[in-house]
């Protein structure tokens, strides 16, 4: 970002919209390290890679200090193996859970996880500390 700061943006921003408030991609980007589709929430941190850099991508929210907040897993964007770090998340719920996102579109809110089959209400009471979309 040519302008990196911290920005007011309407409710409904995606990181695209920072991105382009903050004076769009430098020409050096890896455009394709950063989900611009991701829903904003208040004091997130947005860091665009470089192309070529083999680090992970970062986007945290909250403070340095709310690991619970910056260790969920968004259901949305998580791959198998992610999903599976979560409690109560084996290979066969990984699994389930991203082919029913894959067949039925993204997940709404962590509620939606009772549509897959295997996770009841009880099960999702357990994951709701860990997930997030």
């Amino acid at each position: 970002m040519t302008h990196p700061g911290v920005y007011q943006i309407a409710v409904d921003g995606r990181v695209k919209d920072a991105i382009r408030i903050a004076g769009d991609f430098l020409p050096e980007a890896d455009k394709n390290s950063i989900n611009l589709a991701q829903k904003l929430k208040d004091e997130m941190v947005i860091t665009v890679l470089t192309q070529g850099d083999s680090s992970s991508p970062v986007v945290q929210t909250g403070l340095a200090s709310d690991s619970a907040e910056k260790s969920k897993v968004n259901l949305n964007q998580a791959t198998a193996t992610e999903l599976e770090q979560v409690p109560g998340i084996g290979k066969a719920k990984a699994e389930a859970i991203i082919a029913h996102r894959e067949k039925e579109g993204l997940f709404e809110t962590v509620d939606g996880l009772t549509e897959v089959s295997g996770i009841g209400a009880k099960t999702l009471e357990k994951l709701k500390a860990y997930l997030e979309v």
